[in-house]
């Protein structure tokens, strides 16, 4: 077993507004604010039919490629 521990860091809430692009909008506020690494809640908000990366397909291969998935509604995933 590994593991690590780390300290409560900086918090953020971010309220996206109707048409703003998930992505574009959470990298920049990212750049805007050195964040190199964080961990990020959806509460809400996220039409059908958007697509959100929920991982790797493969954590061991050289070069990772994203595990995307499409929300089709209400969802838990």
């Amino acid at each position: 077993m590994k593991y690590s521990e780390a300290n409560l860091g900086r918090i953020f809430i971010l309220r996206l507004e109707h048409g703003d692009k998930v992505p574009d909008t959470i990298e920049k506020f990212a750049k805007d604010h050195q964040i190199d690494s964080a961990i990020l809640h959806f509460l809400r908000g996220v039409d059908t039919n958007s697509k959100v990366v929920v991982g790797q397909e493969d954590g061991t291969a050289k070069k990772p490629r994203a595990m995307v998935t499409e929300l089709l509604g209400t969802s838990e995933r």
